[in-house]
């Protein structure tokens, strides 16, 4: 082994580590909060879990399964050992309880928001793993690590505060098909231990994240192939064992609990497995003859059918989502949900670019190997780039996938560039053609390599140098500290019994955070509840009482409120144009990310008629909305009318109350509003209890969190 070898590839996997690492930490300088939603949730159960073994040992994993968080769902709660994803809490609560033994000074919020980006460092081992198990090259593998060091789509779910399952599950999940290649194309013991170890974490993830299901299924298929494509080994059975039996550890939780013997990935998995029996028993010097072919084909078929009769709902609406995107073209609460929306494939190849096609290469050049890695790793793409289409939180399986097959791709369709005429001669011209043939070979890897290097720091990497949700109050704008300031107010001025009603979005952030109850929050897992707090949002304030009420007779002595989330814009700022002062324009056209633009999935969700509420010329609100909603009333802008500005001047030469549809108008229209509260700190039955400053940055664009107590009589 040359010293370039020994020493430079682990010095090149230090240093991509270590970039994907500083990538990721990047967000931590505006701020070191946990990152988007839920990871505050998956924060609070991770505490509790390690409250409960810290008190009981082990048998607190039991007192946690049994545990109601009172915090959520009021007045219902949430059974947190009904939670698919508690092996991320059992996961990390022992890590943590670890790291604290050996002497590790940090609090778990600390240790919760650094988890995610230790898992981004490591991603870059599993790639080097498979690429250059597929290639032979290390060099090859030395890029795929420096790709998804710096990829977006996986560098995003492994940023820093983003403590969630998908951290730990697309990198244990990626470290199990390395670990699982290497189990089926070795043979001896070691091969036996790769396998174990594979079908352990594979089986591990299904209870970190859902959509682990995804690394099952890529496993079970290439699994159920390799009779058809390969030699089979006598040893095959005992792998696929070894690899199968782990995957069941799911069945010891309580969710998804003994069902999940009879999950499709598990079925899947099972196959594999008979088929993997048959094969051995029936292959002669590993080949399977062609009658036992025929009989696991008819065995594939038949089990499949009987699968589909007998469980045709065996998968949950999001994942049949997956399998047939037509089935969201009509509305539903599911595509309110923006990290379920689809992505075109026109935005992935911007994204990606090269990387692509050199994947696709990579994954045709393998297809004429007769290796297990030639089955999964081209399974893997097909799977990951249709994935990636049809689920925006699903793009870290592409990033995955791009960093395999792209060093793939590359390597072998420059390898396979032979010598041309040109190259002849003999003796010294023939030599120094030779090498003018290398160095060419070497420029068109830099080339593409240069190709890249452009679109991965602007496009991918300077991105990331953003803060995270909670700095930004979830807006599109910079830091706006109104949900910081709304949610400490909450905190340290309501009573500790206080339920809090608010727009999904924003219920674990009141829970943790906040330390109060909240009515609805980013579970959504009562859509009857949801549906109900969208209701009282788009009724009037009579009908919303109602609403108010059916909450307060559960406890009368505990205190309602109502958070409301606005953004909006000053256009004398906005557009430079002092002839706007004075006049405000709703967040809405911006796409800010306050609630007036969110009335669009409360619609949904409440079932209501979209036309009474927006108008679908204009795609603002209708004079109704302003009128007979309770977010209407509790929004702060109060409706002027259609500006009617000139274009040459700047000023405002008119005002109406409809928008003018007509071609070729000479004036500029904007829906204009003024600043107005309904509500005040006297109001009867809804007074304004606090509201932030309206925190607004030097372009104009602001935002402000107020929050309103419901004090009615109930009577009962």
């Amino acid at each position: 082994m040359s010293a370039l070898n020994r020493y430079g590839i682990p010095v090149g996997l230090a240093l991509a580590a270590v970039l994907s690492i500083a990538v990721r930490l990047m967000p931590m300088k505006y701020g070191f909060y946990l990152n988007e939603f839920d990871p505050y949730f998956h924060y609070y159960a991770t505490s509790v879990m390690v409250q409960d073994i810290e008190a009981h040992g082990i048998h607190g994993i039991s007192e946690f399964f049994h545990t109601v968080d009172h915090m959520a769902w009021y007045p219902w709660g949430y059974n947190l050992g009904s939670l698919r994803v508690n092996g991320l809490y059992l996961l990390n609560a022992v890590i943590y309880l670890a790291l604290r033994a050996v002497g590790l000074h940090a609090t778990l919020y600390q240790y919760a928001a650094i988890a995610p980006v230790v898992m981004g460092g490591l991603a870059v081992f599993p790639v080097f793993m498979i690429v250059r198990r597929a290639t032979g090259n290390s060099y090859a593998a030395l890029l795929g690590s420096f790709l998804i060091a710096v990829l977006p789509g996986l560098m995003l779910r492994t940023d820093f505060g983003w403590y969630k399952g998908t951290p730990f599950a697309y990198v244990l999940g990626t470290f199990s098909l390395a670990l699982l290649i290497m189990g089926i194309e070795d043979s001896g013991v070691k091969s036996y231990v790769y396998s174990l170890v594979a079908g352990i974490i594979l089986g591990y993830i299904q209870v970190v994240w859902g959509g682990s299901v995804n690394f099952a299924g890529v496993v079970g298929i290439a699994l159920l192939l390799v009779p058809f494509l390969l030699k089979v080994g006598r040893d095959l059975p005992i792998k696929e064992l070894l690899i199968v039996l782990p995957t069941l550890i799911p069945a010891a939780f309580p969710t998804p609990g003994l069902s999940w013997i009879k999950y499709p990935t598990e079925l899947l998995l099972y196959g594999a497995l008979v088929l993997g029996v048959i094969a051995a028993a029936t292959a002669k010097n590993g080949d399977v003859p062609l009658r036992a072919r025929e009989g696991m084909i008819a065995i594939l078929v038949a089990a499949v059918g009987y699968f589909l009769y007998r469980s045709p709902h065996a998968l949950s609406g999001r994942y049949l989502s997956v399998l047939n995107p037509l089935l969201r073209i009509s509305p539903s609460p599911l595509n309110t949900v923006a990290e379920q929306q689809s992505v075109s494939g026109i935005s992935i190849l911007t994204t990606y670019g090269v990387l692509v096609l050199l994947a696709i290469a990579g994954g045709y050049y393998l297809l004429k190997n007769r290796r297990f890695s030639s089955i999964v790793i081209p399974i893997f793409l097909i799977w990951s780039m249709y994935l990636a289409t049809s689920f925006a939180q699903l793009l870290p399986f592409l990033s995955i996938a791009l960093a395999v097959g792209a060093p793939i791709g590359l390597h072998y369709a420059v390898s396979n560039i032979a010598p041309g005429p040109a190259v002849v001669g003999k003796g010294k011209r023939r030599r120094a053609r030779l090498e003018y043939y290398k160095y060419g070979k070497a420029a068109l890897v830099v080339a593409i390599l240069a190709i890249t290097a452009y679109p991965a720091y602007a496009y991918w990497v300077m991105p990331n140098n953003t803060p995270v949700t909670i700095v930004t109050s979830a807006t599109t704008m910079g830091s706006n500290p109104a949900w910081l300031n709304a949610l400490s107010w909450i905190n340290k001025s309501t009573p500790s019994n206080s339920v809090i009603i608010a727009w999904w979005d924003y219920g674990y952030w009141i829970e943790v955070a906040g330390n109060r109850t909240a009515v609805v929050d980013n579970a959504t897992v009562n859509g009857t509840q949801i549906s109900l707090v969208a209701q009282m949002f788009l009724d009037n304030q009579t009908q919303a009482i109602g609403v108010l009420n059916y909450f307060k007779s559960f406890d009368p002595s505990r205190p309602i409120y109502v958070a409301v989330f606005a953004t909006g814009a000053d256009p004398s700022k906005l557009y430079n144009d002092p002839y706007l002062s004075g006049y405000q324009v709703s967040g809405r056209i911006y796409g800010l990310g306050g609630d007036e633009g969110k009335v669009d999935a409360m619609i949904v969700w409440a079932g209501y008629n979209r036309s009474l509420y927006i108008n679908s010329t204009t795609g603002m609100f209708t004079d109704y909305f302003y009128s007979n909603t309770l977010i209407g009333q509790m929004l702060p802008l109060r409706w002027v009318g259609w500006a009617q500005i000139d274009p040459t001047t700047g000023q405002v030469v008119g005002m109406s109350p409809y928008y003018v549809s007509q071609a070729n108008y000479p004036y500029a229209q904007l829906p204009f509003y003024t600043y107005g509260l309904v509500y005040n700190s006297t109001s009867y039955p809804i007074r304004l209890a606090y509201s932030t400053p309206v925190y607004e940055e030097p372009n104009g664009l602001w935002a402000q969190v107020l929050i309103y107590q419901y004090v009615g009589n109930y009577t009962g």
